[in-house]
């Protein structure tokens, strides 16, 4: 159930996000400020999160119980914040749909991705295709610099760099690997 399905049904739903990936929009909006944009064009207020924050803890203190929970940027989760929600499922169950990548721009998962792959009850993967016309099903992201080229080098998170998706083969596992 996406967060629009949610809103159209009254369905009490709450969207986090890591804070290094939500973009300020209107600073003097009488809710978060943080919005999420869906390829469908619907826009949603996000909460930001942090690497310390504790995700019971800032669900349970919402104004209104929530019934689903929507993360986007899954990835960036720390291992205790996986467990987080695995609680606020087990212990309140809270729908919780996290979204994310598997992978990093060298093909190594990303932490958060691989405590959710140990600790979810479904794992759904959403199907999409290379950026380059292959009609290949793009399993992997590159980082890209401005004008386009590849970079190969650098930390797993940057911000300010682009990402594409891409084929396995046009990713290139013996060369590109790292790890």
């Amino acid at each position: 159930m996406s967060a629009h399905a949610c809103s159209e049904r009254n369905v009490k739903y709450c969207v986090i996000v890591p804070a290094l990936s939500t973009e300020r929009d209107d600073p003097n909006s009488t809710t978060y400020g943080y919005q999420l944009y869906s390829r469908a064009g619907f826009t949603f207020e996000a909460i930001p999160f942090n690497k310390e924050a504790d995700l019971y803890k800032l669900i349970m203190s919402q104004p209104t119980n929530v019934h689903v929970l929507f993360v986007d940027e899954a990835q960036f989760l720390t291992p205790e914040q996986v467990i987080d929600l695995t609680r606020l499922v087990d212990e309140l169950d809270i729908d919780v749909y996290a979204y994310g990548l598997r992978t990093d721009f060298k093909g190594n998962l990303f932490e958060g991705t691989a405590s959710l792959f140990a600790w979810a009850d479904k794992i759904d993967e959403i199907q999409t295709y290379a950026a380059t016309p292959t009609k290949k099903k793009a399993m992997f992201n590159i980082k890209v610099g401005e004008s386009g080229e590849r970079i190969y080098e650098g930390d797993s998170i940057s911000v300010g760099f682009g990402y594409k998706p891409v084929s396995r083969i046009e990713f290139d596992l013996k060369k590109n690997w790292h790890k």
